[in-house]
């Protein structure tokens, strides 16, 4: 079973938005690393909101500069915290781009 991400900032998300136009170079098309933010306000994981279903990531910028903060669009089906899913390590947030939930800095509580 895969941990549960927690928000807050704790967890890391890979994003890769891809560069549509290869031939003009935009540091915003480079992969990077950005982290989780809104979660449950009372359901934690060592002292840490649980991410959940539509809670969104930090805001960051896309290949076209403009900055976006996508929310949680994959999680467990079946463990709920505030009546939404949970996300966990490797689930995702929307795009454009892949984001993924890569480490979630905790070792001890795990999700279906």
């Amino acid at each position: 079973m895969p941990l549960i991400a927690r928000g807050d900032k704790t967890a890391d998300v890979t994003c890769d938005h891809g560069n549509p136009m290869p031939s003009i170079p935009t540091p915003c098309g480079t992969p990077s690393k950005q982290k989780s933010d809104l979660c449950s306000p009372n359901v934690f994981v060592e002292g840490v909101g649980v991410v959940r279903n539509g809670d969104a990531m930090v805001s960051h910028p896309t290949f076209v500069c403009a900055p976006h903060a996508p929310i949680c669009d994959t999680y467990s089906p079946n463990v709920f915290a505030n009546g939404k899913e949970i996300g966990r390590l490797g689930d995702t947030y929307a795009g454009p781009g892949t984001h993924v939930i890569s480490d979630v800095a905790q070792s001890t509580v795990t999700a279906n």
